[in-house]
């Protein structure tokens, strides 16, 4: 068995979200296989309002979103945690975490992906 592992992090002071405008805050670009995806971002609101805060994890070949998080909150700040497992069918895919809100802003974003051999898809019940 063979192991690869990347890790993209953003350390900087991050940026500002407004008006729901969905923005990606990190990308990785993967090579073809099977991996698992950890994706960690910091987001608040400070509208003065309770406002839905996004955080999801975006396949571009795909464009769907393979993981997805969504809190309403007042002034406060949560660290959202996105895992998936996906398959990278071309060349090279780029996985990205989107998040959006009124007000606010994103802090710290990291993703860690590991290729993996094989993925168990069906689980328990399936």
């Amino acid at each position: 068995m063979s192991v690869d592992a990347v890790l993209r992090r953003d350390n900087l002071n991050g940026g500002d979200l407004d008006d729901f405008h969905d923005t990606a805050v990190l990308r990785i670009e993967l090579a073809e296989g099977l991996w698992v995806v950890i994706g960690r971002v910091f987001l608040w609101n400070f509208s003065g309002t309770k406002q839905y805060v996004t955080a999801r994890l975006r396949q571009k070949s795909t464009g769907a979103d393979v993981d997805y998080k969504r809190n309403y909150q007042a002034e406060q700040q949560i660290c959202y945690s996105l895992q998936a497992v996906l398959e990278v069918k071309d060349r090279l895919d780029t996985v990205s975490i989107q998040c959006d809100t009124y007000k606010g802003r994103w802090e710290s974003p990291s993703i860690v992906a590991i290729r993996v051999d094989s993925i168990d898809w069906g689980g328990p019940g399936r």
